[in-house]
């Protein structure tokens, strides 16, 4: 069952969501943008917070940090199942924003699947356009904009959906796994040649012991993210930092449709 958090529990997890100015020390031409607002734009509109998140840094003050929301709709329509298990994948949509400069707003597409428990950044056709718009712009808040982001993945999360279902019908041979381990060598540990790949593609769910393109990219999402890799003096953490898991995710879901193109 899809747990959405109160106002108390977002605050609790990322205090700087409920700026109500920047911090002080921005110039006039700095356009703030309230993620309480955001809140309730997306709350209209059926979308409620699943989670919400940010940095731990002595350098910045707590009330004005960098901060990520993820938005869910709460009526579970749009999900579809995942063919690795059988449970639920939602639709997301994720807010980045500051009030002290160091994060513009911007909004992607993501999703989240039960299976591994994992949210990913995926690339919705047609929604990079609202995300690259809203950051682009430097504008406030507009009740236009969650519409528009709304609208957007109600008409186009089915794509993400025939994609997966698309990749989940070519299984890769050892090469064809390999040279995704490599280029996720590459995006999550700049390419460290201490690093065997195959470990990347090391099972920790029994649903991934599949070898098609969905399987292979969810099981290097996983190692990617989560901690444990053995690296030549330490062990690798859980992937916290706000900015990397959108690159890791959105690379990484990159390499998974290349190499649907590539043989499809």
């Amino acid at each position: 069952m899809v747990s959405f958090l109160t106002l108390d529990q977002i605050r609790s997890k990322a205090p700087s969501v409920f700026a109500t100015e920047h911090d002080g020390l921005r110039s006039d031409r700095y356009t703030f943008v309230s993620s309480e607002k955001i809140i309730e734009g997306f709350d209209d509109l059926g979308w409620g917070v699943v989670d919400a998140g940010q940095p731990h840094s002595r350098k910045s003050n707590p009330a004005h940090n960098k901060h990520l929301i993820r938005f869910r709709p709460r009526d579970g329509e749009m999900a579809f199942l995942d063919p690795r298990g059988g449970k639920e994948v939602f639709p997301e949509i994720i807010s980045y924003n500051s009030s002290n400069g160091t994060s513009r707003w911007k909004l992607v597409s993501g999703a989240f699947s039960m299976v591994c428990s994992n949210g990913m950044t995926i690339r919705v056709p047609g929604f990079e356009h609202v995300g690259e718009e809203t950051s682009r712009k430097h504008i406030g808040f507009d009740p236009q904009i969650a519409y528009d982001a709304v609208q957007n993945m109600s008409d186009s999360f089915g794509d993400f959906f025939g994609t997966v279902a698309e990749m989940t019908q070519h299984d890769l041979d050892d090469s064809q796994r390999l040279d995704m381990a490599l280029k996720a060598r590459e995006i999550r540990f700049d390419g460290n040649d201490s690093i065997d790949p195959n470990v990347l593609l090391t099972l920790r769910r029994a649903e991934d012991s599949g070898r098609d393109i969905w399987t292979t990219f969810n099981v290097l999402q996983e190692n990617c993210v989560r901690g444990g890799i053995k690296l030549t003096k330490r062990t690798s953490r859980d992937l916290t930092n706000i900015d990397a898991l959108d690159r890791v995710n959105t690379s990484l879901w990159d390499v998974a449709e290349e190499t649907l193109a590539a043989i499809a």
